[in-house]
């Protein structure tokens, strides 16, 4: 872990005004303007309806920063890293959806007063919690989706990382839009899948997300996992979910969960483990975003373990899957 100078905190410190210029472009669609050739500032304008002296300045410092490209006579071209601001490539949708969603980067601004109160900062710069913000406004809710849906490579890698064979019936509880149950199920042609969410979740998924060759393995059942009955289920997989909670919210969802369970369940979680020591990049960031987000927080092994005894579930081993997250694998006590 290196050390950071005063030089590099000042310049970490002003980053903002990057990430800010980069929502701003794909906000506006630029990236997709540009994708049949370089442009002029005022094509530029006329095309996404902008106003173009403002856009000119904000098109020239991306491309100082590496985003676009600017050319001797003032037109402006994609590289690889604008390329991948086009609709449909995943890194717009996260930059508008995820990473800079305009109610989370508020929620960031207020680190300081939730540090001080110990409060949700989401919940202090927007007036509720993050679940309910997306489900008052509709718009924030379809750029969130677009981004958790851009994620489809990486619940495809992750469904690779733990050995699911003799798992007849697995439970996805808070899966969302099923893409990681998809990716799961892609995989073993023997499973069936059951995709567990809040009714809004589940009304809201779009018929092409779960592959036609799918939908006879796949059920769509709507409950809240915090009080209702959960599907009875050889394994219950929970991905990135328990970080969503402190430790009460996160162990009201297992107990409930272990009111599903038969004698050889399994819980299966997939999320950020702490390794030992002090942290390391990017797990400490992680956890403040679980924080300010959310109101939750990452755990490490021994964490899992206190949570998992208390709601008589007992942990077996954790899988390093060689990438930010691994698996907690946990059956009855």
């Amino acid at each position: 872990m290196s050390e950071m100078d005063t030089s590099e905190l000042l310049k970490a410190a002003g980053r903002y005004r990057l990430s800010q210029a980069i929502y701003a472009a794909a906000s506006l669609g630029i990236a997709d303007e540009l994708q049949g050739g370089e442009r002029t500032a005022e094509e530029l304008a006329a095309a996404v309806g902008a106003h173009q002296p403002h856009l000119r300045r904000l098109l020239r410092a991306l491309s100082s920063e590496g985003v676009f490209r600017e050319t001797e006579d003032g037109r402006f071209g994609l590289t690889p890293a604008g390329e991948s601001l086009v609709s449909g490539e995943g890194a717009r949708e996260m930059v508008l959806g995820w990473s800079l969603l305009p109610a989370t980067y508020a929620a960031f601004g207020m680190l300081a007063d939730s540090v001080r109160l110990g409060q949700p900062a989401f919940e202090l710069a927007n007036g509720q919690d993050f679940h309910a913000y997306l489900a008052a406004h509709p718009d924030a809710a379809r750029a969130y989706d677009a981004a958790t849906g851009s994620t489809i490579d990486a619940f495809d890698q992750a469904a690779t990382t733990y050995d699911f064979r003799g798992i007849k019936t697995v439970v996805d509880v808070g899966g969302g839009d099923a893409g990681f149950l998809v990716a799961i199920l892609k995989q073993h042609p023997e499973m069936v899948g059951i995709n567990f969410d809040l009714p809004d979740v589940i009304a809201n998924i779009k018929d092409g997300r779960i592959p036609q060759g799918l939908s006879g393995r796949l059920r769509l059942v709507a409950g809240d996992f915090f009080k209702d009955q959960i599907p009875s289920g050889d394994a219950f997989a929970l991905s990135t979910v328990l970080r969503l909670f402190e430790d009460d919210g996160a162990l009201r969802v297992l107990k409930n969960i272990r009111k599903a369970m038969q004698p050889k369940s399994k819980v299966l979680v997939l999320d950020f483990v702490h390794p030992p020591g002090p942290l390391v990049a990017p797990y400490g960031l992680a956890d403040i975003q679980a924080m300010v987000v959310y109101g939750g927080r990452d755990r490490n092994e021994a964490d899992f373990q206190r949570l998992f005894a208390a709601a008589d579930i007992r942990l077996t081993r954790v899988i390093d899957t060689g990438e930010v997250h691994s698996w907690v694998e946990g059956v009855p006590a």
